[in-house]
Order: structure tokens, then C-alpha cells, then sequence
């Protein structure tokens, strides 16, 4: 390995090979969300065809989960950052 340039060389090849993983995981995140929200998607529809379950349940309690899980996001403290909706001030 070359330390020329004041190990210049060297910091470069250590932020590409950071810039490459990170990459490949957002990658392989991406893959496995889309997955899951294919079947999420495809179950939705299936028991909303089957009468079992209309959108408008599903968007309520969509609404109540969410509430659930952002407050047990905040208070376990894992760096989870969360970003309220976008509120247009002109409408």
C-alpha cells in the first residue's frame, strides 16, 4: 500500500472503499424493502378483495401504528431520527 502524497493516496482509497459499502448496503436494504412491501401490498389487496379488510381500516389503523412506533422509537434512544410531514404555510 502507498503512502505517497502524505498518505493522500491512502485517505482515498479508505473513503472509496466507505463510499463502496455503503453502496452495497444501501443496496441490499433496498432490495429487502422492496420485497417486503410487495407482499405487504399484494396481502392487502388480497384480503381487501376478500372482503376481510377495506382501505379505510387499514389506512386508520395505519395512522394509530405509526403514533405507537415513533414514540417507541424516541424513547428507546437508538438515533432514530424522524421528520414531521411538510406542512405548506400558503394553503
Amino acid at each position: 500500500m502507498s503512502y505517497s502524497n502524505n498518505g493522500y493516496d491512502y485517505l482515498l482509497q479508505e473513503i472509496a472503499k466507505g463510499l463502496r459499502y455503503s453502496h452495497i448496503r444501501i443496496n441490499s436494504n433496498t432490495s429487502k424493502t422492496l420485497q417486503s412491501t410487495s407482499f405487504l401490498y399484494a396481502l392487502i389487496e388480497l384480503l381487501n378483495e376478500k372482503g376481510l379488510l377495506t382501505i379505510e381500516e387499514l389506512d386508520d389503523r395505519k395512522k394509530q401504528v405509526a403514533e405507537r412506533l415513533v414514540e417507541r422509537f424516541k424513547e428507546s434512544g437508538i438515533g432514530l431520527m424522524y421528520q414531521d410531514k411538510e406542512y405548506d404555510k400558503y394553503t
